[in-house]
């Protein structure tokens, strides 16, 4: 939490915008240990995850879910949290949930081998309009997402933004 804090201070100059992200990054995470909490912190389920970060914006119309159940264990729902919950602000502000005719599709697959087991997730957005890619930069959320991933989850990401949507 503390690197959350003082990675997001760093980044904001706005005194609003500074208290606003704070308290959405914190809603999400105890929006996750609300559903831990219902279960004893054995785990939540992706798709409850899914939903938490995807309710406020009341977008159920411009977004699909597919992929079979999967429970994760606790701080891997805490991490992923994050990660979701960066993304869907993100889609919220810029992306797909902020224009009309924009669209999210989020698509999950579990494959399991002799070194476990692997959650796949294609995060997909598609906007109706062109953006202009000069003005966007790599911000602290961004990192944020990429390091979640890699460092907490022990996982990939490939992210890619284009001029129809966010990949």
């Amino acid at each position: 939490m503390n690197s959350i804090v003082n990675q997001t201070t760093m980044t904001k100059v706005d005194n609003t915008d500074l208290a606003e992200t704070l308290k959405s990054r914190i809603r999400a995470l105890a929006a996750t240990h609300d559903l831990l909490t219902t279960r004893d912190w054995r785990g939540a389920a992706l798709q409850d995850i899914l939903k938490s970060e995807l309710m406020p914006f009341e977008q159920t119309k411009k977004v699909r879910l597919n992929g079979p159940p999967v429970e994760l264990p606790s701080k891997h729902a805490l991490s992923l949290t994050l990660t979701l919950h960066e993304l869907t602000t993100n889609a919220a502000k810029y992306g797909a949930l902020s224009k009309v005719g924009g669209t999210l599709d989020i698509n999950w697959l579990v494959t399991v081998d002799g070194s476990g087991r692997e959650i796949t997730i294609n995060w997909q957005e598609a906007f109706a309009s062109p953006i202009n890619l000069n003005q966007l930069v790599e911000s602290f959320g961004t990192r944020l997402i990429k390091n979640a991933v890699v460092h907490d989850l022990r996982g990939a990401c490939d992210h890619r933004l284009g001029t129809d949507g966010l990949t």
